[in-house]
């Protein structure tokens, strides 16, 4: 099985009140073994609402860029026309360097 970069978003939870800007931020991890392998995040997006904003959120973590687990974080705005008390949809997409055996 090849590894995979996998997203979570640890904040903000589901269901909690967030003020016109909404931070965002979770890990980054690989799972799976064997070929492709993650050698690296490239960057990381995050988009708020459904066809809303989308920004370049910040990633961290140790030195060495291809050690995980890595972090991401950034703030966005409340996406146009969100009503208080709605839920907003929030998509983050990791891009990620990968290598193949030569």
């Amino acid at each position: 099985m090849a590894q995979s970069l996998v997203v979570n978003i640890d904040s903000p939870v589901a269901g909690e009140e967030v003020g016109q800007a909404v931070p965002v931020s979770g890990p980054l991890s690989v799972v799976g073994t064997g070929f492709p392998v993650v050698m690296r995040v490239t960057g990381v997006e995050v988009q708020f609402g459904v066809n809303g904003p989308v920004v370049q959120a910040t990633v961290s973590g140790p030195a060495n860029q291809a050690m995980f687990p890595r972090t991401f974080s950034c703030s966005g705005p409340v996406p146009p026309g969100a009503q208080g008390g709605q839920d907003i949809a929030i998509t983050v997409t990791a891009h990620g360097l990968m290598r193949e055996p030569i």
